[in-house]
């Protein structure tokens, strides 16, 4: 009995390393390309073009009393990977439409620390994590487009 209790807490061992392992490699499938967050507690809809070093986040929030979306504002952070599944962006530009056309706000020393927490082929959970005094956090499902 003791023998096959040891046996199966070293297969459930095993096969957690190799699971983690698994969701580690998918990590890196999300490193580049376009995505999308359906963000519904702010009747919001983020669209995401991210490369290795620069992530762009374009917002567009429901206008109220229509279900419209209009373009409310343009994120852009550089990027530094700290593993395969986490890491940090910068603020380095926030933009916003004006009646004129767009117009640069000032740069607010933010950071946000992102981890992705769950990746299958087409999606993955995320966590992020401002780095200001509030540490204020969110939890996203992102879609591969």
């Amino acid at each position: 009995m003791k023998a096959w209790i040891h046996i199966s807490m070293v297969l459930t061992i095993i096969t957690g390393s190799i699971a983690s392992k698994a969701q580690q490699a998918n990590c890196r499938l999300f490193h580049t390309g376009k995505y999308r967050i359906i963000d519904t507690a702010n009747k919001s809809d983020i669209l995401i073009d991210r490369n290795d070093s620069l992530e762009t986040r374009m917002i567009y929030r429901q206008k109220p009393g229509t279900t419209k979306e209009a373009y409310e504002m343009q994120v852009v952070f550089t990027l530094h990977w700290i593993n395969d599944c986490s890491y940090t962006a910068k603020l380095v530009k926030t933009v916003i439409p004006t009646p004129k056309g767009e117009r640069s706000l000032p740069v607010e020393k933010k950071t946000l620390t992102v981890k992705i927490l769950k990746s299958s082929n087409d999606a993955y959970l995320e966590r992020g994590i401002f780095n200001d005094k509030h540490h204020s956090s969110y939890t996203y499902v992102v879609y591969k487009l």
